[in-house]
């Protein structure tokens, strides 16, 4: 009764506002973290340059195992900071089957939409296993049946997540082979994803990517010199 509830109430807004439905297809950017164990981080989820868009609806997946979903509050792009009214539909936090269900957020602004890059959703977890085994972990977004498009009749377009990296316990930012050294074994992982923007599951990649831009370049090869024979 309660999902059928909150969904009618959703369609109802929808219906409402149907002059604000334009969103070209949109990525939520992919992005990478380090923590320690046992501690708390913020994940965004972020639309990268989208088109007048006005409304979004995703679930989130995750390992139970490793993480746990504290909060999940709106972000600031659709309501420019408090400027516009929007419509936050609270979503299901379910940390025992390792998923949030129904982050919806809609923008009541009388037809105009939001283009530009901006975070849509932060969604703040804690890491819960305490290992002292380093181990990497993926907040997944998948896309829903409800997207946004320029009119009601094509009210379905294609929209890309990608997921965030979470690296957890490394010791050093240079030692992306998780041996406790930083060496020619590191140097040869960093080289063969020299310039890469690293991908879901790319480990190596991400564990190699020290400023966590998700892409391998100077800058990370300064860090493993930092830390080199360590």
């Amino acid at each position: 009764m309660e999902t059928v509830m909150r969904t009618s109430v959703y369609i109802l807004l929808l219906l409402g506002h149907a002059a604000c439905i334009h969103a070209q297809g949109f990525v939520a950017s992919l992005s990478s973290v380090s923590i320690s164990p046992g501690s708390t981080v913020v994940v965004n989820m972020t639309a990268q340059n989208v088109t007048d868009m006005c409304g979004f609806e995703v679930n989130v997946r995750f390992d139970p195992s490793r993480l746990e979903v504290m909060s999940v509050q709106q972000g600031d792009f659709l309501s420019e900071s408090g400027l516009v009214n929007t419509f936050w539909l609270n979503p299901q936090i379910d940390n025992a089957g390792g998923k949030v269900v129904n982050i919806v957020g809609l923008r009541l602004a009388n037809g105009t939409g939001r283009s530009g890059t901006g975070v849509l959703a932060r969604i703040q977890m804690r890491e819960k296993t305490f290992l002292a085994v380093p181990y990497l972990t993926y907040v997944v977004f998948e896309e829903t049946q409800t997207k946004f498009s320029s009119s009601l009749a094509q009210s379905l377009v294609p929209i890309g997540f990608l997921p965030a990296a979470i690296k957890v316990g490394q010791s050093m930012a240079g030692d992306n082979t998780l041996d406790d050294n930083v060496d020619m074994k590191d140097f040869a992982v960093l080289a063969s994803f020299w310039l890469a923007e690293c991908e879901y599951l790319q480990d190596e990649c991400f564990w190699s990517d020290s400023d966590n831009d998700t892409i391998i370049t100077l800058s990370d090869l300064l860090v493993l010199c930092e830390d080199w024979l360590r």
